[in-house]
This record gives C-alpha cells, sequence and structure tokens, in this order.
C-alpha cells in the first residue's frame, strides 16, 4: 500500500468517526404542537402567508397549465424536454395528462374562496 492510499483510508476514516460523532450529538425528536387554531388565522399578521399560499397554488396551477397549452400548440416540440410532444401535437390528450392540471387549479380555486 501506498503512502497516499493510506492518507486516503485515514482522511475517510476519520471523516466517517466526525460524522458519527455529529449525528450522535443532535436531538433528533420532533414535537408536533397540533394544529393550527383557528382563531390564530383571523388576525392581520397571518394575512400575508394566507395570500402568498393563495398565490403560490394559483401560479402552480398556472404554471402547469401553460406547459400543457405550450407542447398542445406546438410550441415546446422542438424542445426535447417534453416526452408527450408529439402526443399533443397530434391533439391525443388522456385523462393522466389533464386530471393533474385540473386538480391543481380546483385546489387554487378552493383555497382561495375558503381562505
Amino acid at each position: 500500500m501506498t503512502h497516499t492510499s493510506r492518507n486516503f483510508i485515514a482522511r475517510r476514516a476519520a471523516l466517517a468517526a466526525a460524522a458519527l460523532l455529529i449525528g450522535a450529538s443532535c436531538d433528533m425528536k420532533v414535537t408536533n404542537p397540533g394544529p393550527l387554531q383557528d382563531e390564530l388565522l383571523n388576525t392581520a399578521a397571518a394575512m400575508p402567508a394566507l395570500v402568498n399560499g393563495m398565490s403560490g397554488n394559483l401560479s402552480t396551477a398556472l404554471g402547469d397549465f401553460l406547459v400543457r397549452v405550450g407542447n398542445a400548440s406546438g410550441e415546446f416540440t422542438e424542445s426535447g424536454n417534453y416526452a408527450a410532444e408529439q402526443q399533443f401535437w397530434y391533439g391525443t390528450f388522456t385523462s393522466a395528462d389533464v386530471n393533474p392540471d385540473w386538480a391543481n387549479m380546483q385546489r387554487a380555486r378552493w383555497v382561495s374562496e375558503d381562505g
């Protein structure tokens, strides 16, 4: 065994020992405080977080839908990033293609109306 390989093995052993020591010293307990109380959401301080969540749901729904429309219109046909480009170009949409978009749109609508 050469001097270089012994140093490599020693360094790996030291790294493994350090990782074990760090992992053993961590407190891995998780405390669930329970569900969020409704009255905590009825404050002005909670509104930015609620609106950001609503906006995020809408952005996800629109983003996925626009990718689907880009595929169907042929705009993404030459990009090579999507497996279903030819199916969409020929108008072959299955429920597996549109159900996630529908679910995302309905989630965005429901969360915004309920919020």
